[in-house]
């Protein structure tokens, strides 16, 4: 299975929706990672190397082909994916900024010139305020992740509950 781009929902669909799966070209989205493991018809169908929406939608499994479908479901989770590059941004700074805070205290468990510790004090302070911001900035970061994860929930199970009417879902024996 090669996969270029996964991206796994940590909220499970209030709408109905047990648990799905898109596969579009390199782009990979389901609500659980197990799902490959705990669901053979799903494992089978990522290994056929089509492109395919799996849901399982009120007790009942459906599989969807249709490329427009498939097309507008991934349309659907584009700002998550362009979301998840900001909040690594974000998550990458933070990480840099505890690394060089823990450098610094270090560096004061072992000076004993009053001078220069005041100075990597004054040092730490102010990276401590810039990991305050960026922690924030990075929970903000992940609740407009979570926030966009949901609405492309809802906008999925919008596009699968027309194709269900329209005959493009098929439903699994």
């Amino acid at each position: 299975m090669r996969l270029a781009l996964a991206f796994v929902s940590l909220f499970a669909l209030q709408f109905a929706a047990d648990a799905y799966v898109l596969k579009h070209g390199n782009i990979s989205r389901m609500t659980t990672s197990n799902l490959l493991e705990d669901e053979p018809v799903v494992a089978k169908l990522f290994d056929s190397n089509q492109d395919f929406f799996w849901i399982r939608y009120q007790g009942a499994d459906y599989v969807v082909r249709d490329a427009a479908t498939l097309a507008a479901i991934e349309d659907a989770y584009a700002p998550v994916r362009a979301l998840a590059s900001q909040k690594q941004s974000v998550k990458s700074r933070a990480k840099a900024l505890r690394q060089r805070a823990r450098s610094i205290d270090d560096m004061l468990a072992i000076e004993d010139d009053a001078a220069t510790r005041a100075k990597l004090e004054r040092n730490r302070d102010d990276v401590q305020r810039e990991l305050r911001v960026a922690e924030a900035e990075q929970q903000r970061a992940i609740e407009r992740r979570e926030r966009a994860s949901r609405e492309g929930d809802e906008k999925m199970m919008a596009i699968f509950q027309r194709a269900l009417r329209s005959g493009l879902a098929e439903k699994q024996r």
